[in-house]
């Protein structure tokens, strides 16, 4: 019997628990790369539930690194800039065609693929190949591929001698040690918080994912998860540019999901009045972090280390969950994988060996 897009949710532990004791192996090539070649700038190439793990990974490999790392689309490639620049080709499959399209079009750069299985057309044409080992990952919507490869980039970006005080290699592989047991624990929590709230999440019209800085980034890869599988419309914002306009168009059908800052942060107050508000207009209105005076059943608080770079797999966790879930309560089964392979059959949008 085939693997569910749950099953692949609660193998996330184990998967990111063999990254971390065999980064060595895993990562060496780009170490051994960064260190002969020593780039100056790092493009990270991708598209779908791949950008946004680049689009995640970019701040911390920039910091550990100390030179500029940006992401970006294959669709839409900014200019090659620095002196010695390295290009990484980013796909779970290996056969995203636009992700081909782009790696062959900047054949004249030094270009490494990164993909999650051993052969593929992203790695035949890249002369250097990083795996992604997070397993093949059929059920369509990628879960487990999105938080193996943030992991992977990050400890690239540590096995190449980067890092100096809170983000030295050594505190941040003593940080991320605890995410594979977080994440186990707080699926559990994520469990709890999904049965109690599953009927007025089911029937949601539409959903907004709003969070703050890099949980910004983490509300875009959410937002996807929702629209792959339960079709609706979704979308992640930034909280300061959620108050820019979004909010004006909460719904009273529409759900929203806030990822929460620590109670210290100093916006957390205003994070805070801003669920309140939405919930005036929705009941459907759910946090992950709570806190304060958010502590009803729409509000799940998980395990966190406290570090910026580890939230997005705490935070993502009850969104897959809703990705996996929902669609069977809804009568929806694959619907959303079965309309993707006909945009495939239709525009060839992987490729086929």
């Amino acid at each position: 019997m085939d693997k569910t897009m749950y099953d692949y949710i609660l193998e996330q532990p184990a998967v990111l628990r063999d990254i971390l004791e065999n980064r060595g192996a895993y990562t060496g090539e780009f170490a051994a790369y960064m260190n002969t070649h020593k780039p100056d700038r790092i493009y990270l190439i991708a598209s779908g539930t791949s950008n946004n793990a680049a689009l995640q990974s970019a701040r911390f490999m920039e910091y550990a690194l100390g030179i500029e790392v940006s992401a970006a689309a294959p669709s839409f490639l900014p200019e090659i800039r620095g002196a010695n620049p390295l290009l990484i080709f980013i796909s779970q499959g290996g056969g995203s065609t636009n992700t081909i399209a782009a790696c062959k079009n900047l054949e004249s750069y030094p270009r490494l693929a990164m993909t999650g299985q051993e052969q593929s057309r992203l790695k035949e044409i890249c002369p250097r190949h990083i795996l992604i080992p997070c397993g093949e990952e059929k059920a369509g919507p990628k879960t487990k591929g999105y938080t193996a490869t943030i992991l992977t980039l990050y400890l690239m970006a540590l096995e190449a001698g980067g890092g100096k005080g809170e983000l030295s290699p050594e505190h941040c592989l003593e940080v991320l040690s605890l995410v594979p047991g977080y994440i186990a624990e707080n699926t559990g929590i994520a469990e709890k918080w999904f049965e109690e709230n599953k009927e007025d999440l089911r029937n949601m019209s539409g959903c907004m994912v709003v969070g703050k800085n890099t949980a910004g980034l983490t509300a875009r890869e959410a937002a996807l998860k929702l629209q792959e599988t339960m079709l609706i419309p979704a979308a992640g914002y930034d909280f300061e540019e959620f108050l820019h306009g979004p909010v004006c168009a909460a719904g009273e059908g529409e759900g929203a999901v806030y990822f929460m800052p620590p109670e210290e942060d100093p916006d957390y107050q205003r994070m805070a009045a801003l669920v309140e508000f939405h919930r005036g207009i929705s009941p459907k209105v759910y946090t992950l972090g709570g806190g304060g005076k958010l502590r009803d059943r729409r509000d799940c608080v998980l395990k966190t280390t406290g570090h910026w770079y580890t939230s997005v797999f705490e935070d993502i966790l009850p969104c897959q969950l809703m990705g996996a879930r929902l669609p069977e309560l809804s009568g929806l089964g694959d619907k959303g994988m079965q309309r993707f392979k006909q945009l495939d059959e239709t525009l060839k949008m992987k490729f086929k060996s």
